[in-house]
């Protein structure tokens, strides 16, 4: 019972593009959030690696990473100019990054939120920006 409904499940999805790309972009975007961490602390702990530049080389890997599953599974893209539509994505995920900050502040220190509560609405106002700015920027078809 449990696999059917979880095939019927993953089948409704699949076939509903409005829902499967919002849910694919969100496990991947998670997926490369936990990496991201690794990453971090393996290039921090391990190699002894300055924080600030490990946190820099950990970004630029789970951000090619993330480049190239969200242009596969998430938005299915299959053109060309990838060098270009990469440095696209670059600079949507760093104003991503950007976004979160300044939200973070204006809900901390200005609305008084508890900077955890703060932080999971910023959370999602980030993933909002990113998806749609990479769905209809950078893996829009036809745009180069």
């Amino acid at each position: 019972m449990i696999k059917t409904l979880g095939l019927k499940t993953y089948y409704f999805i699949n076939r509903n593009e409005q829902l499967r790309q919002p849910l694919t972009y969100l496990i991947i975007g998670g997926t490369c959030a936990v990496l991201d961490i690794i990453i971090l602390y393996i290039l921090v702990e391990f190699l002894k690696i300055w924080y600030l530049l490990a946190a820099a080389i950990a970004f630029i890997l789970i951000v090619t990473l993330g480049f190239f599953l969200q242009k596969r599974f998430t938005f299915r893209h299959k053109g060309g100019k990838n060098e270009l539509r990469y440095l696209v994505f670059l600079f949507i995920t760093g104003s991503g990054v950007v976004w979160e900050i300044s939200f973070l502040y204006i809900f901390v220190e200005f609305l008084n939120l508890w900077y955890l509560e703060a932080a999971v609405i910023t959370k999602f106002i980030v993933f909002s920006w990113n998806f749609l700015m990479n769905k209809y920027i950078t893996f829009r078809r036809g745009w180069v």
